[in-house]
């Protein structure tokens, strides 16, 4: 490669470069939001899953929501009940549909539990105020754990490298998982 044809990928490879570590901002807010409840509270106690309980993450909070009679346990009745009722409530002109303006405010109701959360999590002094430090940390640990060789630069993972990727997670899931022994 001549110095004229190195000169005229570095534009593409400054481009890509940006877009991966703009990927990985993303990634990492995403995963505070995704994680975050279960690490901003006492809730993780109570079992596996991103918000702490089941294989399938429900967590505390959502169970004693769901567990109308108090019994400790959930019922396909109960679960069926609670997600009808929360519906219900959402369908401001009670078409028995949701319109994309009461989606949103019934998505934002039923997420403010994790959001709260997930805020609490990035306020690492407790000032009630999230700064730029605070969002940085999670980003860079994010960094640091995709950049698989150190270099300071992300990298697409080659196909032998996403393949133990998912098998550890397959084994992940397994040992977890409601088929594991």
């Amino acid at each position: 490669m001549t110095k004229d044809d190195r000169i005229e990928a570095e534009p593409g490879r400054r481009r890509v470069r940006t877009l991966l570590i703009l990927g990985a901002g993303v990634l990492a807010l995403g995963a505070v939001g995704w994680a975050g409840p279960s690490w901003a509270d006492a809730w993780h106690g109570r079992g596996m899953g991103p918000m702490g309980w089941g294989p399938a993450g429900i967590g505390a909070m959502m169970f004693d929501q769901l567990d109308a009679d108090g019994d400790g346990r959930v019922s396909r009745a109960e679960m069926e009940t609670y997600r009808a009722e929360r519906l219900r409530s959402a369908d401001r002109n009670g078409d028995g549909r949701l319109d994309p303006q009461e989606f949103e405010t019934f998505w934002l109701e039923v997420t403010r539990p994790m959001r709260i959360r997930a805020f609490q999590f990035l306020d690492a002094d407790g000032d009630g105020v999230v700064g730029a430090v605070e969002v940085q940390r999670p980003s860079d640990r994010m960094f640091m754990r995709m950049d698989r060789d150190g270099d300071g630069y992300l990298t697409p993972m080659s196909a032998a490298e996403r393949e133990r990727m998912r098998e550890r997670m397959r084994e992940h899931g397994r040992e977890r998982g409601p088929g594991r022994d």
